[in-house]
């Protein structure tokens, strides 16, 4: 009888020892199961919604799981300049860094991110961040799961093996998904139309997408080339900067730019001839912070000038 118990005994204890990483596997199987949904469903919701993220207040109601498999609630981190207009934008506030190691030394940046949903894992705790709307650039840190990481969400302020559950979208998955088409901004004449010597000429170039600022007109504009004597563009546009066009707006001041819902050019020529010119509009992306990421769109026009 003895012999028997001990043998039970092992048998007990050797099954236990393989119940518990099986029951932990198995929980972050449903875990990510869980995250990846939410991830369809925030997608779902943007599609739906006139290409917009559901805000931090709404995320809860997206999604169908609101916990993840040990009863913490699952994270959402997204770009808060995404509540409109998703089509519209070229760049977000989110960088995912993807660390190779504790120290994040060695380590490789997806920019662009849109949104990202969390769960922190069997630990219970949230070492990547927790619920965020982002409203200025930010890098936030993703760990390979097994190294010791310090906490950075405040449930337990101590190292330990990082285990998160991470899921993200890129804004260029966004708009795929969405079905966003064609570029962000886009000037919308394909030509314009004769002018005569001493006749009135009045045209305007129109812009269509991108984002539209919110005062003092929708766009910035400029002009290269040459108009024909007697024409000028309203408001008073300038010449573009040297530059050669869109590739160089980090470098350009906004005020050589003037701004308004579009451009009118206008007046009465007085020479005849083949005029070239280059109109250039850009948006407001970057906020009225600079203009590197502003969306740019410019097309070449001819002006003939009869007699």
């Amino acid at each position: 009888m003895a012999v028997v118990l001990i043998i039970v005994g092992l048998m007990v204890g050797f099954g236990a020892s393989l119940t518990r990483p099986l029951y932990e596997r198995s929980k972050r199987i449903e875990t990510r199961e869980t995250v990846k949904a939410a991830v369809e469903s925030v997608t779902g919701y943007a599609v739906s919604n006139n290409s917009s993220l559901p805000n931090t207040s709404q995320f809860p109601g997206t999604i169908k799981k609101q916990n993840d498999s040990w009863r913490k609630p699952i994270n959402y981190i997204y770009d808060s300049n995404l509540n409109s207009n998703i089509c519209g934008r070229k760049t977000t506030h989110i960088t995912v860094r993807r660390c190779e190691n504790s120290a994040c030394s060695t380590y490789t940046d997806v920019s662009d991110v849109a949104y990202m949903i969390v769960s922190g894992g069997a630990n219970y705790n949230n070492q990547t961040i927790g619920n965020l709307a982002v409203a200025a650039a930010a890098t936030i840190n993703v760990y390979n799961v097994g190294l010791s990481v310090d906490n950075y969400n405040g449930d337990f302020v101590r190292a330990e093996e990082y285990d998160d559950i991470v899921e993200w979208v890129t804004l260029n998955e966004l708009r795929s998904k969405i079905g966003c088409q064609g570029p962000q901004l886009n000037i919308i004449n394909n030509d314009l139309p004769y002018g005569k010597v001493g006749s009135f000429y009045d045209i305007r170039i129109y812009a269509d997408g991108g984002i539209p600022f919110t005062s003092g007109g929708d766009f910035k504009w400029c002009v290269k080339g040459t108009l024909p004597p007697g024409i000028t563009p309203t408001p008073g546009t300038p010449a573009c900067p040297s530059s050669t066009g869109c590739s160089a707006l980090g470098t350009e001041a906004a005020s050589q730019w003037s701004q308004a819902n579009n451009l009118q050019i206008n007046g009465t020529p007085t020479a005849t001839g083949t005029y070239f010119i280059t109109v250039l509009s850009r948006d407001n992306n970057d906020n009225n912070t600079g203009t590197a990421n502003d969306n740019c769109a410019q097309k070449n026009f001819v002006i003939t000038v009869n007699p």
